[in-house]
């Protein structure tokens, strides 16, 4: 029997592509991590590194046995996918908030053309 035509928001294809995007995702996260380690702890990089390491290992292991049972109270492994969006905005505002000179590096780089910055950020590229 042929497998029945893929759905939006559903089915075998869109499984592929949220495991692709979380690839990607952590493919760049990986490569930036240890770069950025250096250049904001210059003089703590190997504990940071361990830190690092270990919390990622902690991460994928703590993520592997709650995955499935978030994906079963929320009804579907999409809308399991979606709660960990929760997380990610955690680490996101507590890394912008503890990393020395975020928010300056930031300000800097902002374009300087009419365009909002978000709608930079949010179309990937630079304006």
């Amino acid at each position: 029997p042929r497998d029945p035509p893929a759905r939006a928001g559903g089915g075998r294809d869109s499984a592929r592509d949220y495991r692709g995007l979380c690839g990607l995702g952590v493919a760049v996260v990986q490569a930036a991590c240890p770069g950025i380690i250096k250049q904001e702890f210059p003089r703590r990089v190997a504990p940071v590194m361990g830190l690092y390491s270990a919390a990622l290992m902690g991460g994928g292991a703590l993520g592997a046995q709650i995955a499935p049972v978030i994906a079963n109270l929320a009804g579907s492994w999409q809308q399991g996918l979606a709660w960990w969006a929760l997380p990610v905005a955690a680490a996101l505002g507590l890394a912008w908030r503890a990393l020395p000179g975020a928010q300056d590096r930031h300000r800097q780089s902002l374009p300087r053309t009419g365009r909002p910055a978000s709608f930079c950020a949010a179309a990937g590229r630079g304006c």
